[in-house]
């Protein structure tokens, strides 16, 4: 009983500090917000966590376990390389609209202030090999480093957008209508034709 009564507070006080870095980032969190969010006390907070960077270190790897299984999916069950890229972006979408930790992570990364597990590293790395191949299966119209540099640049857009977002859901369905509308613009200029033709703008999945 004492064991799950201490696995709900720290999964309460993870919850809480997800919500306040996305609200104000890692300077603008304390701990007396996370304690406050949650409804615990400061006691509790550092039997857990001594410390904001264990924190911020345990949404972070909360946010990669998340985001190396939606990968692994995508690299498993899609149906080429550059198919693939486009079904990542979906999946890292959906994940930002739905998993408060990932949007936090998100954020810590584009500060500059992710501790172990850096959530924009452990994506851009997939996404990159993802477009060598695609290059080497001769579908890419332009070389990788221009192709993920363009990638990286929608989900930024993409991130910020959700950060932004001020109902509930995040938006996620129009998220994702967003997201496949600008793949059918960007496919023609990216792939080779006539490839670009059998590709899914919205995701396989759809």
């Amino acid at each position: 009983m004492r064991q799950e009564r201490a696995a709900r507070t720290r999964a309460a006080l993870v919850r809480a500090a997800a919500t306040e870095f996305v609200r104000h980032g890692y300077a603008g969190t304390s701990l007396k917000q996370v304690c406050e969010a949650a409804g615990g006390t400061m006691g509790a907070l550092t039997f857990h966590f001594p410390a904001k960077r264990a924190l911020a270190d345990e949404v972070c790897g909360q946010a990669a376990v998340l985001t190396e299984a939606a990968l692994l999916r995508v690299r498993t069950e899609a149906q080429s390389a550059l198919q693939a890229v486009i079904d990542a972006s979906h999946a890292l979408a959906g994940l930002l609209t739905a998993q408060e930790v990932v949007l936090a992570a998100a954020r810590l990364a584009r500060e500059g202030t992710s501790p172990r597990r850096d959530w924009q590293a452990l994506w851009t790395s997939v996404l990159r090999e993802l477009l060598d191949r695609a290059w080497d299966e001769g579908m890419l119209a332009v070389e990788p480093a221009p192709a993920a540099g363009l990638v990286q640049c929608l989900m930024a857009g993409i991130e910020v957008h959700v950060q932004t977002a001020a109902c509930p859901g995040r938006q996620q369905r129009q998220v994702g209508e967003q997201l496949a509308a600008a793949w059918a613009l960007i496919l023609p200029g990216l792939a080779r034709a006539p490839h670009h033709t059998y590709l899914h703008p919205a995701g396989t999945s759809r």
